[in-house]
């Protein structure tokens, strides 16, 4: 971040991964006025003042800041005050060092457990009363230092994407995608399988499919997994498989729907039909041909009777 002469304020913010050729890898200030409050700026990178390198003007700080990480301050131009805090730590001890969706408008860098961010703002918050994603702050006995309040962990929602799939006989194979939502703290995973119930048969009509899907930790992506469909040239009506999913991991729990139904349409003539109408037998003595024709065709027979549906 570069700033020349105008007012820079940072107030609950993180400054975190990025790099400088030169000087201020985090922030780069000249002749102006800079505040910075309750801002965690840690793990930039320059050859002077990696994280904040500040000329000129007027910098106040001494409001709950954190600077620096394993001991280093990473500062030019600026002295911490006696409410901020150099890190000692190194610095995947203060935040996780990979931007990451943690359900917030953009990706952020989420603060790890033990944290010396953690419960470190001794006044002045809230305001903000969310942190960068909605969270409510506090989550402990007081507001942390940057742009993420650590609260619980949240690792989301699993359910299928929807309660209805259909996939023609000769489809090949039917997708079915599941979602991670509400959160992505850590990696989760969740069992999925071909449950009985359906009007399909295994092994005539679909192959049984059973696994598991996994997400790391911060990954929301939406994961599948495929239900392969026999294709039998035996005249029927359409079918169903029931799916679902059990077994969530790492916290997560399941959504609605965790159980969905897949249709496979039948692409061939269910027996007794003339071009797809059915037809109506009335039975006369002796035996008779039915040959099919594009409206509803009658049958008489109160004999044997046999039919040649063409």
């Amino acid at each position: 971040m570069e700033n020349y002469t105008s007012t820079v304020i940072l107030i609950n913010s993180t400054i975190s991964g990025n790099s400088a050729a030169l000087d201020g890898g985090g922030l780069y200030d000249l002749y102006s006025a800079v505040t910075l409050a309750r801002a965690l700026i840690s793990g930039n990178t320059a050859s002077r003042g990696s994280e904040v390198y500040h000329y000129g003007g007027t910098a106040t700080v001494d409001d709950f800041n954190l600077f620096g990480f394993s001991g280093n301050s990473g500062l030019a131009g600026i002295t911490p005050g006696a409410s901020d805090t150099v890190a000692t730590v190194a610095l995947g001890a203060i935040l996780n060092p990979t931007l990451a969706d943690k359900s917030g408008p953009t990706r952020t860098h989420a603060l790890v457990s033990g944290s010396p961010a953690v419960d470190a703002v001794g006044s002045g918050c809230p305001p903000p009363n969310t942190d960068q994603r909605g969270i409510a702050r506090p989550q402990g006995s007081t507001c942390d230092i940057g742009a993420f309040e650590l609260g619980p962990p949240q690792p989301g929602v699993l359910q299928i994407n929807s309660q209805t799939f259909s996939v023609p006989e000769d489809g090949g194979t039917a997708t079915i995608s599941v979602t991670r939502t509400g959160g992505s703290d850590g990696p989760v995973s969740v069992s999925y399988l071909t449950a009985a119930g359906g009007t399909a048969t295994e092994g005539a009509d679909y192959t049984f499919s059973q696994g598991v899907l996994t997400w790391a930790d911060g990954d929301t992506a939406n994961k599948s997994f495929q239900v392969p469909i026999i294709d039998d040239a035996d005249p029927e009506d359409g079918e169903t498989v029931n799916l679902a999913l059990s077994n969530p991991d790492g916290g997560a729990t399941l959504g609605t729907p965790s159980t969905a139904v897949l249709t496979i349409p039948a692409n061939d003539q269910p027996v007794g039909s003339c071009q797809g109408v059915a037809a109506t037998k009335v039975g006369t003595s002796g035996n008779d041909t039915l040959n099919g024709t594009s409206g509803a065709d009658v049958i008489s027979g109160l004999g044997a009777m046999t039919s040649s549906m063409v």
